[in-house]
């Protein structure tokens, strides 16, 4: 028989028009504003930090309260790394560990609402170990239907992320994204093995988005990431409470198997064999400072590459100058590029850093032309 809670939570959130996290973390608010101030004190000791097991329809309301704002501010953080492209009309898997009330997935969910990407989840996999945070996942989750359909695989392990096997979270889709949002710092999960089963999963193109909170004297999620060998990180940082964030946070962000972009580049191409291979008339340019990782600052040249995202942010196509060029001011690399604008390669560096893709926000206005 159904707990009466549970029966009445579930009916909440199917009456929702237009669900979002939002919408959602809206009835534990309403929830919490009910209560006396002994009992919210009662329930935030239960909750322990955030790390204890929830078993009461309660415990799951207090936490969404407690914490909730946070797992979205930290995804908003991840997802803003990714481009439209990356999961635009793609089979997807979601592989969502130590899911809890599956809040990075729905916060997924409304990434792709927000950004309007087409896609097929045709997989979820969601692993937590207590049954009454589970079953709250899966009614988040099914809510979402504009892309979560009968067709839908979801998987759900009442499990320790430790007991989990490889056949479990094996797919066939286009795409696999794995969540470890505040489950990685648990000092117990064994992270050598967890990393053996995302590698041998990982056939496919592959996500793999970590966040955690950020402790100078844990090291557990550049522990997991450092299992790794054959990757594209795709974003990496830390912060401790400051005027901007009310909590800290570590994240490490990398790619399996990405998939290569879909225009080819030679060794010493030069600007003008480049725009004529990729049918491109304007010769539009930036120039941008990055940092290596030695975090020295070196420039390269950006080249609008005829590409731009659903919100008209312009691509392009960016690459390390040559050394005598480089040092120069920006006005002075300008110069040098109108110059030689028939001849100039732009060449590969040391270490292999050649070429990548950003999109850019701005109109063609902001760009230099050759």
């Amino acid at each position: 028989m159904r707990n009466s809670f549970v029966e009445e939570y579930d009916d909440m959130i199917w009456s929702i028009k237009s669900i979002s996290f939002n919408k959602i973390r809206a009835i534990a608010n309403d929830f919490v504003s009910e209560l006396t101030e002994d009992e919210k004190d009662e329930l935030w000791k239960i909750l322990n930090r955030g790390v204890a097991l929830l078993r009461t329809d309660a415990e799951l309301k207090y936490y969404l309260y407690a914490y909730g704002k946070m797992h979205q501010q930290k995804m908003k953080v991840a997802l803003y790394h990714f481009s439209w492209e990356d999961f635009e009309n793609r089979r997807i898997q979601i592989v969502d560990w130590g899911c809890g009330q599956a809040l990075a997935t729905i916060c997924f969910f409304d990434y792709l609402k927000r950004k309007d990407i087409k896609c097929e989840i045709e997989k979820i996999v969601l692993i937590e170990p207590s049954k009454e945070a589970l079953d709250r996942a899966t009614t988040h989750v099914c809510a979402y239907d504009n892309y979560v359909w009968e067709e839908t695989d979801i998987k759900t392990l009442n499990k320790y992320i430790d007991q989990v096997n490889l056949s479990e979270i094996e797919s066939n889709a286009d795409l696999t994204i794995h969540f470890f949002a505040n489950v990685l710092d648990i000092p117990n999960i064994n992270l050598s093995r967890l990393a053996r089963i995302v590698k041998k999963a990982s056939d496919n193109e592959t996500f793999v988005i970590c966040m955690g909170p950020y402790n100078n004297f844990n090291k557990r999620i550049d522990k997991f990431f450092s299992c790794f060998h054959d990757y594209e990180l795709l974003y990496e940082d830390e912060h401790d409470v400051t005027n901007e964030y009310d909590y800290t946070a570590k994240y490490c962000i990398f790619a399996l198997n990405k998939k290569k972009e879909d225009f080819d580049f030679d060794d010493n191409m030069t600007v003008n064999e480049f725009f004529e291979r990729h049918n491109v008339d304007k010769k539009l340019f930036i120039i941008k400072t990055k940092t290596n990782d030695n975090g020295e600052k070196f420039k390269v040249v950006g080249f609008a590459n005829g590409k731009k995202d659903k919100d008209g942010h312009v691509a392009y196509t960016y690459f390390v100058l040559p050394k005598e060029v480089e040092k120069d001011s920006d006005a002075a690399i300008k110069r040098y590029l109108r110059a030689h604008k028939n001849d100039i390669s732009l060449l590969e560096p040391v270490g292999g850093y050649r070429y990548g893709i950003l999109f850019v926000g701005g109109g063609i206005e902001d760009w230099d032309e050759l």
